[in-house]
């Protein structure tokens, strides 16, 4: 059930990861950090979906994506063996911390951070509508999942009957 929580999480949080560096991308015609820094003043919606989708990936609390990392560790600590499942729980615990790390210095210097070079950044504006609502409905989904994880949470558990028998 955690696993496919998880992948569900994960797709949506690369997908506005990804669609979110291409609103950016395109505004600044950079893919360089450096350049990015501050962005979230000009572009707030792209940048407050990112967020989310940062803080989804990261696992943070209270965000779907701590509940399926959370099933995950609870599920390979609660499995009996010599030492292998606890090995690569504790593998997974510090990939998490180190992801999380990333993800939220990433967000940190494009939402709060102010313009190192400011070159530019005056004139940017927020994406195109077209651009922007794929993102909006990505991060509304991770939000709606947050709110909706029961529910998510047994449908799952009915699929993963229905496929293992």
């Amino acid at each position: 059930t955690g696993a496919l929580l998880h992948v569900l999480n994960h797709a949506l949080g690369k997908g506005l990861s990804f669609l979110s560096s291409g609103c950016y991308i395109l505004r600044v015609n950079s893919r360089e950090i450096e350049r990015l820094e501050g962005i979230g003043a000009r572009m707030p919606a792209t940048t407050a979906s990112l967020g989310i989708g940062l803080l989804n990936l990261a696992g943070v609390p209270p965000l779907s994506g701590f509940w399926s990392k959370l099933l995950i560790v609870s599920a390979g600590l609660g499995i009996p063996s010599d030492g292998l499942m606890l090995a690569v729980t504790i593998i997974f615990i510090v990939n998490c911390i180190v992801a999380a790390g990333y993800y939220l210095w990433l967000f940190q210097r494009l939402a709060f951070k102010r313009p190192m070079l400011d070159g530019g950044l005056k004139e940017i504006s927020e994406a195109p509508a077209l651009m922007l609502a794929p993102i909006l409905i990505l991060a509304a989904a991770c939000i709606l999942i947050t709110i909706m994880l029961n529910p998510v949470l047994q449908f799952i558990r009915s699929a993963l009957e229905v496929i293992l028998g």
